[in-house]
């Protein structure tokens, strides 16, 4: 009989009453033989609680107390967690049906140790059934000078809600960092990409995630990119020469070029244009939003690329 890995899914989780049970349910509705589910509730004032005890029998432990935010309750499922693998979802995202034992046949399949899983495909939208199909076009290597690139694109970026880890790789990084509020998960593959797993994509769509005026991605754009940008610095000195040199390149040319743009349109000059255009040539040329600043210098056109 093929024993499937026991996986672990840590669903943290604050006020968010009107997507948990949808959340939860493609979680169960996984069916898969070795879950193991967690969910950390910071005390939410909604009804959180009474999904969570609706669905009691099948959720392996909850707990509803207060917390200092989303990566400490992660850290704290991360804890309770015995699964060889470990994932967590947020909770108003979801699983598409059979991820996890599509993702289990292929580790049974393999003949070395997976480290680090995850799909570069997936559904994007306010809700699953009028969600539009996603693909991080830049990560089909886990690179941490490709992760870093998230400030200027989303191509570049991890679906955390996809993502599945072996609980040797989440022992040599340890803990999601407290102190980060946009950028935590970010910052956490990176740790992971800088330990040189043996990684797995699934190149099928896996995941719906909820984006809507209400969530992070929607209403905390700058400091999001503050965060990203931070990064950044953190672990550039850790890359290599070349990539160190290109990343902090992209940086100047995302700096500058969001300067510009702030610009009323009518004080946007060709000599700014052109500046950029020195500055960073390869990045100014490939870049839609670049372009479309031409286009509004001399055609007044308004609808710029964000």
């Amino acid at each position: 009989m093929i024993k499937y890995p026991m996986i672990s899914v840590i669903i943290p989780s604050y006020n968010q009453g009107g997507y948990l049970e949808e959340t939860i349910l493609s979680v169960l509705n996984q069916n898969y033989s070795s879950l193991e589910l967690i969910i950390i509730d910071g005390k939410s004032k909604d009804n959180s609680i009474d999904i969570i005890k609706k669905y009691s029998n099948s959720i392996t432990y909850w707990v509803s107390e207060q917390d200092r935010g989303q990566s400490h309750a992660i850290n704290k499922g991360m804890d309770i967690a015995s699964g060889e693998y470990i994932a967590f979802l947020n909770s108003d995202d979801c699983y598409l049906p059979g991820y996890l034992n599509a993702i289990a046949k292929q580790l049974i399949e393999s003949k070395k140790q997976i480290d680090f899983i995850y799909s570069n495909v997936g559904l994007v939208g306010p809700e699953i059934k009028n969600a539009t199909l996603f693909k991080s076009r830049k990560i089909s290597t886990l690179k941490a000078h490709n992760l870093l690139k998230f400030f200027y694109s989303v191509d570049y970026i991890i679906p955390s809600q996809s993502v599945l880890m072996h609980r040797d790789l989440v022992r040599k990084v340890e803990y999601f960092k407290e102190d980060l509020h946009y950028c935590m998960d970010l910052d956490y593959y990176v740790r992971c990409a800088l330990q040189k797993p043996i990684c797995q994509v699934y190149t099928q769509p896996s995941y719906f995630f909820r984006i809507n005026e209400f969530t992070k991605t929607s209403t905390q754009k700058i400091k999001m990119y503050e965060e990203a940008i931070m990064l950044v610095e953190i672990y550039k000195n850790r890359l290599g020469i070349l990539q160190k040199f290109n990343l902090e390149r992209l940086v100047a040319f995302e700096n500058q070029f969001r300067h510009i743009r702030e610009y009323n349109e009518y004080l946007i000059s060709v000599k700014k244009l052109l500046r950029l255009l020195v500055l960073s040539p390869v990045h100014s040329l490939y870049d839609r939003r670049y372009l479309g600043l031409w286009k509004r210098l001399f055609f007044g056109s308004r609808d710029i690329l964000s």
